[in-house]
Order: structure tokens, then sequence, then C-alpha cells
């Protein structure tokens, strides 16, 4: 085809036919097509179903191949999406009867003879077994063999092309998408990549292990799908506020949708971190992701349940926030580290897509306060009591109170390696030993004795003291569910299919030169003209 070029060309053809579709469907009837009994050929119908929020059809297209999606499934609805597919197809690119060409049918007959367009709850789509029916994402197994065997194969060797390199980089790119926190396993790949001399990579040990990774994780997709909800951002159900310097990192653990105890923690840095500070090894921007991971850890070990929990997180670090939205760098070896970390826990506790955002400096008090509080300075105060500093400048509704959560070196360990640049296996990264219970809301999790510091010695009845939902902002002050759902409303669209522009058949050219027109009559009034088309093209 000239697929350099083609592209444009085409998918402009085939937009404007999913367009057309989309028209068609919201008319009431439409006439019998050819084609439409391949279609519904195996179709599951469920008749007298009553959907809460109504039917939902949707129609997409990628190049060539159209895909359709409802949760109506009666035999006369799905006919007449079928109908609709099929003649909009057909508007664009007719078929051989209609425009006299010698060639077949524009429509893909011998897949529709293989049960390609019929209806079912399972559908292979671009690549990926989709199940519709249990919301579940899948490879397909010849996919994932094909992967397994070129990482097998460069692994063996202490070098690779660069082409070759590049083919299994497009390949864990498009299974990354369907593994919770994937595109975090991405960034060696894309260093070594970038990182390659007269077109060869170099077979690093860090990079042989990374590539062992992915084939373990490879080899689980064959049998184990993942659930769309790992994938999809949604409101938060805790939110983590984190802030880092020179010295150490500190943050707040809040509830967000769920309900949680309000927990400070803070970490000092190890001296050997901070002389790499110094010495510009590491930078800030690789403490303030640092940070941002110890606060997860922090929050798992407050929430033992995380399955598909959504976590927002609050840093005033522009390159960190841009580092976790992506979850890739192909620059900093220490941020990849801690992204590869970050992405293992991610998928090990099974927690859905994380929602990162920017947070003014100044808003971010209650994280500024415990990184900063270990020398003689500002808040030197601090030290003496976190909890009661806290219960003082931020406090809770209610009159609740803040508790304390001490950093183990369980937690720490792992993203202090990562700042080292040491090679960690997934195996340590992903099996972290777990604490006891923890006297939070849930009642379902806690630290030992000494890890937990309480301001009062009274447990309140935390379910109810959260029954509205409060969360503080990095201020201190209180906001409610509608607020926060503000806060993170585009967040959430990320995971969502693009708008689309504006229908081309509601676009209505403007000319400002008159024209003869041999359908209607020039004193007809442009607005009756415009109707007058309008209807002439819906016919």
């Amino acid at each position: 085809m000239g697929w350099c070029e083609s592209p444009p060309f085409f998918c402009a053809a085939s937009e404007t036919e999913r367009d057309t579709i989309q028209a068609l469907l919201e008319m009431d009837c439409l006439p019998e097509h050819i084609f439409e009994g391949k279609m519904m050929n195996g179709a599951h119908f469920a008749e007298g179903i009553t959907l809460d929020n109504g039917t939902i059809t949707v129609i997409e297209v990628f190049v060539d191949d159209f895909i359709g999606m409802t949760n109506g499934n009666t035999e006369a609805h799905l006919r007449h999406v079928s109908r609709a597919m099929l003649h909009g197809v057909h508007s664009i690119f007719p078929p051989p009867d209609a425009s006299g060409h010698d060639g077949e049918d524009p429509m893909a007959q011998s897949k529709l003879d293989n049960g390609d367009g019929e209806w079912n709850y399972v559908k292979e789509i671009l690549g990926w077994i989709i199940d519709g029916k249990n919301y579940t994402i899948q490879l397909l197994l010849q996919k994932c063999q094909k992967i397994t065997a070129l990482l097998k194969t460069i692994v063996k060797n202490p070098r690779c092309h660069l082409k070759k390199f590049q083919v299994l980089a497009g390949k864990l790119q498009h299974a990354s998408y369907g593994i919770p926190g994937g595109a975090g396993l991405i960034s060696p790949i894309d260093m070594a990549a970038t990182q390659a001399k007269d077109d060869i990579v170099i077979i690093t040990d860090h990079l042989k292990a990374t590539l062992l990774d992915w084939c373990a994780l490879v080899n689980s997709f064959k049998t184990t799908p993942t659930p769309v909800q790992l994938l999809l951002a949604d409101w938060p159900n805790y939110i983590n506020y984190t802030d880092s310097c020179g010295i150490g990192a500190g943050g707040v653990a809040t509830p967000g949708m769920n309900s949680i105890r309000n927990t400070v923690w803070q970490y000092e840095w190890p001296e050997d971190i901070k002389e790499m500070m110094h010495k510009h090894i590491v930078t800030i921007n690789n403490l303030e992701l640092a940070a941002m991971v110890l606060g997860w850890h922090v929050l798992e070990y407050l929430c033992p349940l995380l399955t598909f929990c959504h976590i927002g997180m609050f840093y005033d670090n522009t390159s960190a926030v841009a580092w976790t939205k992506n979850m890739r760098t192909s620059k900093s070896i220490p941020a990849a580290r801690l992204l590869l970390f970050l992405a293992l826990r991610q998928q090990t506790r099974q927690t859905s897509s994380l929602l990162p955002l920017y947070i003014v400096g100044k808003d971010n008090k209650m994280a500024d306060v415990p990184s900063r509080a270990f020398n003689d300075g500002k808040f030197a105060e601090v030290q003496q009591s976190l909890t009661n500093y806290f219960n003082l400048h931020f406090p809770l509704p209610q009159n609740a109170s803040w508790i304390e959560f001490k950093v183990p070196e369980s937690i720490s360990l792992p993203v202090i390696s990562c700042l080292r640049v040491e090679q960690l296996p997934m195996e340590q990264l992903c099996r972290i030993k777990r604490l006891g219970k923890n006297t939070g809301v849930d009642g379902q999790s806690t630290a030992p004795p000494s890890t937990l510091t309480h301001s009062c010695k009274k447990l309140l009845n935390w379910s109810k003291l959260f029954s509205q939902q409060d969360l503080l902002p990095g201020s201190g002050q209180g906001l409610m569910v509608e607020e926060i759902k503000l806060k993170f409303k585009a967040s959430r669209k990320r995971s969502q299919p693009s708008a689309r522009p504006l229908n081309w058949q509601d676009n209505l050219v403007r000319c400002t030169k008159r024209r003869t027109s041999t359908s209607y009559p020039l004193n007809a009034s442009s607005k009756d003209s415009e109707e007058k088309i309008r209807r002439q093209y819906h016919s």
C-alpha cells in the first residue's frame, strides 16, 4: 500500500465510516444487509433484561479493524448494530455491485466466514483476548510464546543487534499495556536501546536480570488474565502526600474515598545517600521519587487489602510527577530502578492505576514538616513529638488524632538500594516481609508495638468518624467527596477513550461564493436549503 504514506488517508476514510455508523445507530430502522447473518451466528441473546444505566454502544476503529461493543444483548439490538456497522462500511467502500469494480467486496468475507464478526462475550481484538463477561484482558498465547522465545535468545548472548532489540522493545511495550504498572518495567529496555553503540546493545548483568524478569511476567500472562479494573483510573481510595530534601523524607497517608487513620511518617536518609546528594550523584528529583515510593510502601503496611484500590499521590516535584505518570525514564538510572520497584509492588498487591498529581510547594506543608525535622532549623520542635505537632497545627475533623508510623528497614532498604543503583532480584522486591496488625480504621493490620506511636489512649470509632469522607489536602484544610473528585477528575480521564473531534457530518463548510444548485431553488432560504441537504444525505 505504500504503508508509510497511506495510513493518514486510509484512516481518514475509516474514521469517516465510524462516524457514519454512529449516525446510523441513531436511526430507528435499517434495511437488511446481506452479511448480517454472519454476524448474528452464535450470538447469545438475553431477552427482557433491564439495564440500570440503559444500553450503551461504542464503535471504535483501528486502521481497518472495526470494533463494536455493547451491553445490550437482545437479538433486535444486536441485529440493529450489525446492520449499522455493515451499511456504514459499505457507505464509504461500496460493494462491487454498486461501484462496478471487478475486485472482491471491501468487507473481508474470509474473516466473516471464520466467525471474526460474530457477537460474543470473549473476542480477540488487536492481539488481545477481551472477556466482556469476566472483565479481563489477556495477551494471545502465540504472542506470549514469541516474546519468551525472543527473550531467551537475546539473554543467551552478550550483545544484540539494535534492530532485533527494538523488535523486542516493541513487543514488550505492547505487552505492558495489560500489566498493572507495566510501563515501569520498560525503563531498563529504553536505556539499553539509547546507549547502543554501532547498532549493538550490550547485554549487561542488570539488563539480563530485567529480561529474565520480563520472561517470568510474560509466562504468567499465558494463564493469568488481567482484570481491567487494575488498568483503569478512578477516584482515589487513599491519598498520600510526600516530600523530600537532602536530609530526609516524610509524608502523610490520609483517607480518600475509603477510611483510614491519618498517619504521618518520616525517614532520615543514610549518610552515604546524603553524600551522594552532595556530590550530585543522585539528584533531588531522585530523592523526591524515592520519598513517593516510601510513602506508597508505608500505605501498603497500613492497608493490607489494596486489591483494585486506587492511590492518589501529591508531591511538589514536576520530574517525579512526570516519571510516575509515564512510569518510565531513559536517562536516570536511580529513577528507573525506583519505577521498576514500584511497578512490581503494584503488580504484587494487584493495585489499580496510580493517580500522581503535582501540588504547589506551599500547599504541601504536611509533607514538608516531617521531611525537614532532622536538624536545629525551623521544625526542630517536631522531633520532640511528631503527633503532638500535627494535632496542634493540622487538627483533624471531629477531634480525631494523628498516629505516627516508624519506617522499618524492610521498607527503606529496597528504596535505598535503588538509589545506590544496586541490583535486587524480582523475588526480593515482590516478597517483602509483612508487618503484623495496625490499629487503623480497617482493624486488619498492625505494626509491632514500637512501630506506631499513638497520641491518645482511647481509640475512636473510625468507620463512624469518617462517614462523611473528609480529606486533608497538603495545607491541612478538610475537603469533601465532591472536592476529591474534582481534584482527580483529569487523572481519571486518562484511562478513558479520548473525546473524538466533532463529527464531520455536523460541520457545514461556509462558502462566500454563491453557486448554482440544480437540486434546490436559489430563492430558498439558507436554513431551508441546509435542512433539505441534510435530509437528502441521510436518505
